[in-house]
């Protein structure tokens, strides 16, 4: 979400100081994890408004998380590597060039595995829109993936990018 790794282990830093700091407050009955994805998620627009960054700006192919622990089959041959990371590297290409709002929602769903309900605590939004959204987002990111020529994911969208 902040589009740079140094920037991203700050926001961490300071979400875990912010944990530790509230952790005798917190209601013992409810889970941490959407209270921390808010916490991240907060400190990351206060980033962005300090940087006056606009919020659709997308991120660098290379921020995406490292996902070779997950794909890469160690067994694989060098061409098999080769073909995985430029496999991932498109997918995060078009992930990175969804909205800020689809992008998120994406990566809380599909990498950190929230469940429906923590997105829409931690989003703010109503579990029809999480619902809704998501699955827009995944029609934008299929699309941004399997035909990369015709634009970012958000052009797409709009009908504003083609081959030509």
């Amino acid at each position: 979400m902040t589009g740079n790794p140094d920037d991203a282990l700050d926001v961490s830093q300071e979400a875990m100081l912010k944990l530790f700091s509230h952790i005798r407050s917190l209601d013992r009955e409810r889970p941490l994890r959407p209270w921390l994805f808010t916490v991240v998620r907060n400190l990351v627009r206060d980033l962005w408004r300090k940087r006056k960054l606009r919020r659709n700006e997308p991120l660098a192919v290379e921020v995406g998380p490292d996902l070779g622990h997950q794909i890469v089959d160690r067994a694989a041959s060098p061409e098999d590597d080769a073909v995985t990371r430029q496999t991932r590297r498109r997918l995060w290409r078009a992930v990175s060039g969804l909205p800020t709002k689809h992008r998120e929602i994406l990566v809380l769903r599909d990498y950190h595995d929230l469940s429906y309900e923590e997105l829409s605590r931690v989003l703010s939004i109503p579990l029809g829109t999480v619902m809704s959204r998501l699955h827009a987002a995944r029609k934008k990111l299929r699309a941004a993936y399997l035909d990369p020529g015709r634009g970012t994911a958000e052009q797409i969208s709009k009908g504003g990018a083609s081959h030509d």
